[in-house]
């Protein structure tokens, strides 16, 4: 079976018009391709305000995607895994 690849480098001015989470989701969709398998490569996932979402509708979607592969900046995760803690210790 042949292959679809999405890529997105939000490092890229040309991705700007994705850092929202609604518009990521509707790109990637626009891009799908019937009876190929779909890949989807997200770079700096996290400049994209509410990708989570984005994420998560993309695999909840029927078929729609073999994979989704993200790069997550690490100095991000460790700052959101801080305020999650900050906030059940209040």
């Amino acid at each position: 079976m042949d292959s679809n690849i999405i890529h997105i480098n939000f490092n890229l001015p040309e991705y700007d018009h994705l850092l929202e989470y609604r518009s990521l989701y509707d790109y990637v969709n626009s891009r799908y391709v019937k009876d190929k398998e779909n890949f989807v490569c997200i770079d700096e996932v996290q400049m994209c305000a509410g990708f989570e979402k984005a994420i998560n509708g993309l695999h909840a979607a029927d078929g729609v995607l073999k994979s989704i592969y993200v790069n997550y900046l690490q100095e991000h995760a460790k700052r959101e895994k801080e305020r999650f803690l900050d906030g059940i210790r209040e």
